[in-house]
Order: structure tokens, then C-alpha cells, then sequence
């Protein structure tokens, strides 16, 4: 089973970014549905409603996307490029090695990561989860006091009917569940660039990794100033042996 990580890694970023932006929108509309959209509170009667709270609105429809583009292609430009100089078997871990071996540590490593994308994608929503609970769920279905400043559309019903309570819990916890994904999101592009250094640290404890020099035989050929013609080499540096 495909990791979240690997998962972002094989599919189209903009595709990913569209879905979220439907999802934020759909968000919306269903606040509207359920009746959170617009709250007053206070003698103030300031606005607390869903449509009016920016960092969940402009959050899910604006930033949400953007990150989640940058996240998967992130993953594609860096998985193909890797993938594209081992089918090409331009890639060595050391000298001698096969082409293929740093392509295939590189696998390696992306399969043994699937433990900790699962993890912290665990944490993520369970994070939220708590969240949601403590703000929303047990007010309005516990009967739990929700602190002064939290009193906004996640407990818009709480005094209004079972149904409504239970309408308002289930749309703030959707709410909650994407911001959870969100989160996700940015710490798979974590665990993603630990990948990249591993890989690359593994690879050093032999020897750096570095593009191959090997010049195949139809390689074009050049005359020399002494008349001599052969395949270009590159030059030996400084004090390597001649």
C-alpha cells in the first residue's frame, strides 16, 4: 500500500491542487447548508461565521492548494529526475559500482520510509481530531463549556436542537479532518527531504555520488594540434596522476 508520501510523488500536482480547491469550496457552500456561515456574537455583534473567518476559507481555498502543488511537485521533480539519471545509468554510488545501485538505494529508501509517512499522517489527524473534541465535539454533543475565545461558528447550535448540534459538530469536524491534511502535506514534504539526505549519506560512506564519465565509443572525434584524433576526455585535475 502506497504511503502518503509515495502517493504524492505519482500524482499530478495539478490534479492534487484542483481536488483541494474543490474541497475548500465544497466547505463553503455546506456552511452555508448547515447554517454557520454567518454567526454574530457578543454586544458587539462581531462576525464569527465560517464565510467570515478568513484563515479557514482563504485557508482551504487559496493557501491549501498552493501547498499541496508545491508539495507534489516537489516529490515528482526530484523521484524523476533521480529515476531518469538511473535509466539512463548515469548515476554511481562509487567506482565499480553498477549503475543501478543508487537507483535502487534510492527505492530502498522510499519503501522503508512508509512507517514514518504513515505515523506522522496519524499524528496529523488525530491531532485534529483532539482539536475538534475539545472545541466543538463535547460542547455541542457533551454538553462541555467551550472557552470564551472559541465561541465562534464550530459552536454556532450550541442551544439549538439535537439535530442542529449534531449538523454543526459533523461540519466542523470535516473542517478539522482538512486541516489535518494540510498538516500532512507539509510533513511528508519532510520526511521527504530526510529521504533525500539519507540517501545521500549513505552513498557518502563510499563515496560521493557523481555523474558518470564513461565515454561510449561513437563519440564523436576531434584532431588534436599534434594531429592526433580521439574521443574527448576530460582534463585530470591537479595533481592526479597523468
Amino acid at each position: 500500500m502506497l504511503s502518503p508520501l509515495e502517493f504524492g510523488a505519482r500524482r499530478s500536482p495539478t490534479k492534487l491542487a484542483a481536488s483541494a480547491l474543490l474541497a475548500g469550496l465544497v466547505v463553503l457552500l455546506l456552511s452555508f447548508a448547515v447554517g454557520v456561515a454567518h454567526f454574530r456574537v457578543g454586544t458587539t455583534q462581531s462576525e464569527r461565521g465560517y464565510a467570515h473567518a478568513i484563515a479557514w476559507t482563504w485557508g482551504y481555498i487559496v493557501v491549501a492548494p498552493a501547498i499541496i502543488y508545491f508539495f507534489s511537485s516537489s516529490l515528482r521533480a526530484v523521484t524523476g529526475a533521480i529515476e531518469e539519471l538511473g535509466r539512463r545509468r548515469m548515476l554511481y554510488a562509487a567506482e565499480g559500482d553498477a549503475p543501478t545501485q543508487a537507483l535502487a538505494s534510492w527505492r530502498d529508501i522510499l519503501v522503508n520510509a512508509r512507517k514514518v509517512s504513515w505515523a506522522l499522517t496519524v499524528i496529523a489527524f488525530a491531532e485534529a481530531i483532539v482539536e475538534w473534541w475539545v472545541t466543538s465535539g463535547a460542547p455541542l454533543l457533551v454538553g462541555a463549556t467551550p472557552a470564551e475565545n472559541e465561541i465562534d461558528w464550530s459552536v454556532r447550535f450550541l442551544h439549538g436542537t439535537l439535530l442542529e448540534r449534531l449538523a454543526n459538530a459533523a461540519f466542523s469536524l470535516l473542517a478539522f479532518l482538512m486541516q489535518g491534511a494540510i498538516v500532512t502535506a507539509v510533513l511528508q514534504l519532510g520526511v521527504f527531504i530526510y529521504c533525500i539526505y539519507i540517501w545521500l549519506d549513505q552513498l557518502g560512506d563510499r563515496a560521493p555520488p557523481v555523474l558518470s564519465t564513461t565515454f561510449p565509443s561513437n563519440l564523436p572525434m576531434c584532431s588534436s594540434s599534434s594531429g592526433a584524433s580521439g574521443p574527448v576526455r576530460p582534463r585530470p585535475r591537479r595533481g592526479s596522476a597523468r
